[in-house]
């Protein structure tokens, strides 16, 4: 299967869902060139929602840009491209000149059937046309799709192998809340960038928010809460902390979506019980004998039982990673886990301050390195893997 979900929903029981994509055409590979394409100057072009007949293009277009490495599959499938946007699970925007070429797309996931946020992803721009502030034009027309429509909020993972991503990000008022480590494979190539990774790739997790915020009390444990307020205050969102308090019930709510083809999964814990550490324990275990190399847990900080489970979350090695606003759900906790991975954090390419100071944070809680640096051997960052 390409991908599963486990779900359990309380007195609801519990839901697997595999996932598996039928074989269905897929854009063909172009041969090499064997110089790269030279700017050419942007020509005058329209920004609209993607119709049937241009997934084919865009398709192209993912290709150009990223090779068959780009992390959502579906984007060389014309077909599931198409279908993605009928459903309204992606947004699609195109840029398209006047003579009908296709300069570039970029695309808006929603985080759920009733969700009103998601994350801005899918962006390409044809080599011979970036800098033309192609992908900028689509991110406004694209944010501004999603303020016509009621939605909360908008995130976006912007690449550390490079800084393009994160510079673009800047520009259309995103804000960092999170770091987000090992979260791709290497073998993620941008053409003409960074062709080939010597790690996984991680992301600096930014948000652009889009509606007034409303103040709500935040559970979270004691070590994170300077860092969250440092956060909080960066994305000009009012909060206060709460004293937290043991689990009422249970059973927890939660859900576990892996990615086989990224090697990552993601555990969110909706509502915790008494058995929240049990389960995470047991989805790291499965986790692992299923191959994954990075895991996230998102914890809802509207829950007043998260910070009773802090020594638990350590003890099973996950570190902190930052925080992402929500809808009425409330807003996540985000910790990271590598399993078996080991990074190199100088190789990571961070773009503004804030980021460094949240990696700062990250790297003083890296058990492995503190006792590198306790040993003095060799200098202040973790050798290569």
């Amino acid at each position: 299967f390409d991908e599963t979900q486990w779900r359990n929903l309380g007195k609801g029981g519990q839901e697997l869902q595999l996932i598996k994509f039928l074989a269905t055409p897929r854009v063909e590979e172009e041969p090499q060139s064997v110089a790269p394409p030279a700017s050419r100057t942007t020509p005058p072009y329209t920004i609209r929602r993607l119709q049937t007949d241009d997934a084919l293009a865009v398709s192209r277009c993912m290709y150009a840009g990223y090779g068959y490495s780009y992390v959502h599959d579906f984007v060389y499938y014309p077909d599931r491209l198409a279908a993605l946007n009928a459903s309204g699970e992606l947004i699609s925007a195109v840029a398209v000149a006047e003579n009908g070429e296709m300069l570039g797309h970029a695309a808006l996931m929603c985080s759920g059937p009733e969700a009103r946020t998601g994350e801005l992803s899918v962006t390409a721009i044809l080599p011979g046309y970036r800098g033309g502030g192609v992908a900028r034009r689509l991110g406004q027309w694209l944010l501004g799709w999603a303020l016509q429509h009621g939605w909360h909020g908008v995130s976006v993972d912007a690449v550390t192998s490079h800084p393009y991503t994160q510079h673009f990000c800047a520009r259309l008022d995103f804000r960092p809340c999170a770091l987000l480590l090992g979260l791709a494979p290497s073998s993620l190539s941008f053409r003409g960038i960074a062709d080939q990774l010597q790690q996984r790739e991680s992301c600096v997790l930014a948000y652009r928010a889009l509606q007034p915020p409303t103040r709500r009390p935040i559970y979270a444990p004691p070590r994170y809460q300077s860092l969250l307020e440092r956060i909080y205050h960066r994305l000009a969102r009012p909060m206060s902390f709460a004293a937290g308090q043991a689990p009422g019930v249970e059973s927890s709510l939660w859900e576990t979506n892996a990615k086989f083809n990224l090697g990552t999964a993601i555990i969110t814990l909706r509502r915790l019980g008494r058995d929240a550490a049990r389960v995470v324990a047991g989805q790291l275990l499965e986790l692992r004998r299923q191959g994954m190399e990075c895991v996230l847990l998102y914890l809802n900080l509207s829950d007043p039982a998260l910070p009773y489970f802090a020594p638990d979350w350590r003890r099973l090695g996950f570190h902190f990673a930052g925080a992402l606003p929500g809808g009425e759900e409330g807003d996540w906790l985000i910790l990271n886990h590598l399993l078996q991975q080991a990074l190199d954090y100088e190789r990571l390419v961070l773009a503004d301050d804030w980021s460094r100071e949240l990696l700062d944070a990250i790297e003083a809680e890296d058990l492995v390195l503190q006792v590198f640096r306790k040993e003095g051997v060799g200098d202040t960052h973790a050798p290569n893997p």
